[in-house]
């Protein structure tokens, strides 16, 4: 109610109190509430003191109160589920962090949830670089980093990061996975609302609270409306703060006042706000008041192109410091059209940051913004929950781009109350800015009219949220053909069952035994499952992959019509399914009605008509393309000249996309591929489709020659797109050819110089960590001249390769050349099974198939060759491959010894019976 207060609230008391209206001053007049727990008190509940003074340089000497009364409420032991509500600002994610180093000292091992890749690559390096020294190991695990599914799945990590998505799919694969988990955080449990990540979300926590494991959970949200029913779901108790540390006022500035409410109190004020807004001039005005305000601000506009419109606006208005830090960071960027406009702006002090960016990108202005170099970000709402950045101020316009319900172009539409919330909690961080200064989230309003409509929508509306259920709208057959290949359902009782643990069921929906009838019978229909609700090879490569039922019915039928002959006919199949929404080609309305990519057909493709017509189910040159299938045509378009590593420039000056919007759809259309050749390898296991796929979907994901992967894998750390480009017109496309260059030849064609530098040092990095006794260490940093110093040929073959395989450490030992090296499970066996080839056929190649079933041969592989490599020191490649799907070790059999009696007791069947028949080999 406006103007008072509620008593059941810990407030801030104000002061400046005038009859009539309440006037809240911009600082000086907030009593700070007295803090009370030191957090080296934290002492009694088994935390380490190194620990307690790594979060009190952070930190501070207290903690907040809302970590103070979870602490009170268990959050450090190992009992009980845990709601935390709370806003922006008031320490919920340390809490998390907290809890999660109380459950790894327990040697408990922990998930972390979270709705963004963004998210959790920051997080990654936040823990890393705490934790890592005290020997904590932390994985991501997201679409972007494949090769650590394997550690993840074997346990192989003490805190995993990963996005909704990623998690729910894996324990998809594996529901076991939880067997080993003590504690799961969900970061952002708001979340659950949203229609895309929202599914996804409340699929893996129903599969979590009914399988028959019972990892704890600790949730965070949002302040919500009424946390009732999700209580009641998860089990829980709640940990409730309406308050923040640093108070937020909200509101919105209309001719020269802004008129507000305080968070912590609900009450409400006016103030002079030096912002004239004018109806028809809302830029202008607020690059007037920008250029004048000392703070640091964040501005959240509807457009990307408004945001560098503003950038470039506010640039030119003032003179301030340089931002030189950022710009030495994307120094290393592929030179576009894009990172010129960025640099001119930072040149002023002033970024922009959207989706046009890489994530790179985004980084760099991340770091420069919290270092202060930078004064002024223009943002677009849809990256605000992945932009951890606090201010002062944040200004914001209430609408966005969305993609159209049914022609699937882009809409301006309003932010919802929700997005609001995560905008606004922005500004006011604690431990930021000016002491004793509540943050101001401000809405622009250019007429009377729109004041009354923002402030009911947004202000009055008051801090709390509603959740719903997102499992109301999604596809049922999507559903239980998840419950079922992951195992935890097999029939129509056990699904309903299952159903039951839902959100949407606690909520009141539910999914009646028609609807499950009905879901079941469109799965048989469509092949993924079969008449005793058993998935087909199919349905389970569906659900593994996270392909969308319709989308996998799309690709079935559009491959038993025909298999795609070239490139881009395989990425437009790709992109032709239900699962990419169309506005991510960023087709303009001029593009559409001009035919432009139809016209760059004909002058470019036409020999791959018949194949597009087919994949997009179009006649092109008889009849106009709708905007969805010029949508489709634009994207195979674009990303085929990304994966033949067309310049970044180009791309720009062609598609009129920049690189982060390329490499988002490349990645999305990397993962497509890959679950198409899954779906191949489901009705072909002999297909050599799906490894040709792979090697597609990286050129695609990365806009890089796969010949190049391995250097890739390597150098991907100091060298751009626009470097290996270089480096393959001259012929350096392995590690192998680029050390044999020398580092003086390679200085003439890499600029700067100091990434060679950088890139051998990497090198060095990767050949002598963890070294045993300092045996076989190789140098191959840049000397004298134009060769490279070597201990030991790069290229020698070790001359003795023994396969002990006696179990040490939870790994299995190996020695080459006498030099101890402990392999995973996976890694041995993959070793053995090429020995074992190598032994046994005349000329030692081994089918993909016959090492192992499934499609991650190659992954395991690498992530061999990645273990050999370290841990012995040895830059040894292991294996040969044909390109045609069969591998062979790199070693000739006489070099190879094997301890059989070791072998013929292995857990492992298949290395039981490989030690049988290598028997009378090695006898003989």
């Amino acid at each position: 109610m406006r103007g008072e207060i509620d008593s059941t609230r810990e407030l801030f008391y104000l002061s400046g109190l005038r009859l009539g209206r309440v006037r809240l001053k911009r600082r000086g007049h907030f009593k700070r509430r007295e803090f009370k727990m030191r957090l080296k008190s934290l002492l009694k509940y088994g935390i380490p003191e190194m620990i307690i003074e790594a979060w009190t340089h952070r930190q501070g000497d207290y903690l907040l109160p809302l970590q103070e009364r979870a602490v009170a409420a268990g959050l450090l032991s190992d009992e009980g589920n845990l709601l935390i509500s709370a806003p922006t600002s008031s320490g919920k994610s340390f809490c998390g962090e907290m809890a999660a180093m109380a459950a790894l000292l327990r040697r408990r091992k922990v998930v972390m949830l979270f709705p963004l890749k963004s998210i959790v690559e920051e997080k990654y390096r936040h823990f890393n670089d705490c934790y890592a020294p005290l020997g904590i190991r932390t994985v991501i695990v997201t679409g972007d980093h494949p090769e650590n599914d394997c550690a993840f799945e074997a346990g192989e990590f003490d805190l995993a990061l990963a996005i909704y998505e990623k998690f729910n799919r894996l324990l998809t694969v594996n529901l076991d996975i939880l067997q080993q988990v003590g504690l799961i955080i969900i970061d952002e449990l708001q979340m659950i609302s949203e229609e895309g990540r929202g599914p996804e979300l409340e699929m893996s926590l129903v599969k979590t609270l009914g399988s028959e494991y019972s990892p704890r959970l600790v949730a965070l949200s949002a302040v919500l409306h009424d946390e009732t029913e999700l209580l009641e779901w998860l089990g829980a108790r709640l940990i409730r703060e309406t308050v923040r540390p640093v108070d937020l006022l909200q509101g919105i500035v209309m001719e020269g006042r802004f008129r507000y409410r305080s968070f912590n109190s609900g009450l409400e004020g006016n103030e002079d706000f030096p912002l004239a807004v004018e109806e028809d001039n809302l830029p202008a005005a607020l690059i007037e008041y920008l250029k004048n305000d000392e703070a640091q601000n964040l501005i959240f506009l509807k457009s990307r192109r408004d945001t560098i419109d503003a950038s470039f606006r506010l640039a030119a208005a003032v003179n301030w410091k340089e931002a030189s830090g950022t710009i030495a960071e994307l120094d290393n960027e592929e030179p576009s059209y894009l990172v010129r406009s960025l640099r001119q702006v930072l040149s002023r002090g002033v970024s922009f940051h959207n989706a046009d960016l890489t994530s790179k990108q985004r980084q760099a202005i991340e770091a420069g913004y919290r270092r202060g170099e930078i004064r002024v970000i223009f943002s677009t709402p849809t990256l605000a929950m992945g932009v951890n950045l606090p201010a002062e101020t944040v200004f914001l316009e209430t609408m966005k781009y969305r993609s159209g319900e049914y022609g699937g172009k882009p809409v301006l539409a309003p932010v919802t109350a929700a997005e609001y919330q995560n905008i606004a909690g922005r500004a006011g961080r604690y431990r930021r800015g000016r002491e004793n200064c509540p943050g101001r989230a401000v809405i622009l309003a250019g007429s009377p009219f729109e004041h009354e409509v923002l402030w009911s929508g947004y202000i009055e509306r008051g801090n709390g949220n509603k959740l719903r259920s997102a499992l109301a709208d999604a596809d049922p057959r999507g559903l239980v053909l998840d419950l079922l290949v992951s195992g935890l359902a097999e029939d129509k009782a056990s699904l309903e069952r299952i159903l039951e643990k839902s959100f949407y069921h606690v909520q009141g929906g539910g999914f009646a035994s028609d609807c499950i009838d009905h879901a079941i019978g469109g799965l048989i229909t469509a092949g993924l499952v079969d008449g005793r609700n058993v998935p087909t090879p199919a349905g389970a490569a569906a659900a593994e992959s996270g392909l969308g039922v319709t989308a996998c019915c799309r690709y079935r039928e559009a491959l038993a019509e025909r298999i795609p002959e070239s490139p881009i006919g395989w990425i437009a199949l790709a992109l032709s399914g239900e699962d990419i929404e169309f506005a991510r080609m960023g087709l303009s309305g001029t593009e559409f009605r001009g035919r432009f990519y139809e016209k760059l057909v004909y002058r470019e493709y036409s020999e791959k008509l018949g194949e597009l017509n087919t994949f997009l189910g179009a006649e092109i040159g008889q009849r106009p393309l709708d905007y969805r299938q010029a949508a489709i045509l634009k994207g195979a378009l674009l990303l085929t000249d990304w994966a033949e590593m067309c310049p970044a420039e180009q791309l720009e000056q062609r598609y009129q996309l920049h690189l982060g919007q390329i490499a988002d759809l490349g990645e999305t259309a990397a993962w497509l591929l890959i679950a198409i050749g899954r779906l191949i390898a489901a009705g072909d296991c002999t297909s050599e489709i799906p490894g040709l796929l792979e090697r597609h979907a990286f050129a695609v994901q990365y806009g890089i020659d796969p010949a190049l992967e391995g250097l890739f894998r390597v150098a991907e750390g100091c060298l751009n797109r626009g470097d290996f480009r270089i480096l393959k017109e001259h012929d350096i496309i392995t590690p192998d050819t680029l050390i044999k260059t020398g580092g003086d030849a390679l200085k003439q064609i890499i600029k700067p110089e100091g990434k060679i530098e950088t890139l051998f040092s990497i090198i060095n990095g990767y050949l002598k960590e963890d070294l045993m006794n300092g045996a076989n260490v190789q140098s191959v940093i840049p000397g004298g001249g134009n060769s490279l110093r070597s201990v030991r040929g790069l290229h020698a073959k070790p001359s003795l390769v023994e396969l002990d395989g006696r179990y040490e450490g939870e790994r299995y030992l190996v020695k080459l050349d006498g030099v101890p090296v402990r392999l995973t499970g996976k890694s041995f066996k993959y070793l053995v099974k090429l020995a074992g080839s190598r032994m046994l056929n005349r000329d030692g190649w081994i089918y993909k198939d016959d090492i192992e079933t499934g499609f991650n041969q190659a992954r395991y592989l690498y992530r061999l060759k990645q273990e050999v490599n370290r841990d012995g020191g040895f830059p040894w490649g292991i294996f040969e491959n044909n390109r045609l799907g069969y591998y062979r070790l790199d070693v000739d059999s006489s070099r190879v010894r094997i301890n059989l009696g070791n072998l013929q007791n292995h857990p492992d069947y298949e290395l039981r019976e490989l030690a049988e028949r290598l028997s009378p080999r090695l006898a003989g």
